[in-house]
């Protein structure tokens, strides 16, 4: 999906607005929160779209509801999107805003693909090694998959490491064939 230019300057916006007050993280989670709620949640979405309450009530409820998980230029994000009925640009804000921050502190986002879930002890060594060997600081998310057998699959943006067993059984039998 690309995004259009409004949903950018809001991203940009919003990422500016939170690295000038130095809550680039704290925005960026309750940003997660929100469009998760909008994407899962059909009473939520239904409060969104409401004309019956004032868009600065609706961040001004948006923030006593969540709490600290809520942060005010979020909120205040919300009121305006949801005044405008927009409430499908927060997932495209949300990814700007994410791209952003990736470039901004120079974050590489990888994907492990292992046979089984693994300890935290493990996946922070994973971690650390990947950090060690590329320079960045790593955002590693996991994910189970039964097929592989063993070993690991990485997933850092466009490049795919495989040094699984189901990867090599694969790439030898193709040898063979």
């Amino acid at each position: 999906m690309r995004l259009n230019r409004q949903t950018k300057q809001y991203g940009e916006a919003l990422f500016n607005a939170s690295k000038k007050i130095d809550a680039v993280e704290n925005v960026y989670s309750s940003l997660a929160v929100v469009v998760q709620l909008l994407k899962k949640d059909g009473a939520f979405r239904a409060f969104f779209h409401t004309r019956r309450i004032e868009s600065d009530e609706k961040s001004a409820i948006l923030e006593r509801v969540m709490g600290g998980q809520s942060h005010p230029l979020v909120s205040s994000l919300f009121g305006i999107l949801s005044d405008k009925r927009e409430y499908r640009s927060i997932s495209g804000i949300h990814r700007w805003f994410s791209l952003r921050r990736q470039q901004e502190l120079e974050i590489l986002p990888v994907t492990a693909f292992t046979a089984e879930s693994l300890a935290e002890d493990e996946i922070d060594a994973i971690r650390s090694s990947l950090e060690s060997s590329m320079s960045k600081r790593v955002e590693l998310s996991m994910e189970a998959e039964e097929a592989l057998l063993g070993g690991m699959k990485l997933r850092m943006g466009n490049l795919f490491l495989d040094g699984s067993i189901r990867g090599r059984l694969d790439r030898l039998k193709t040898g063979l064939q």
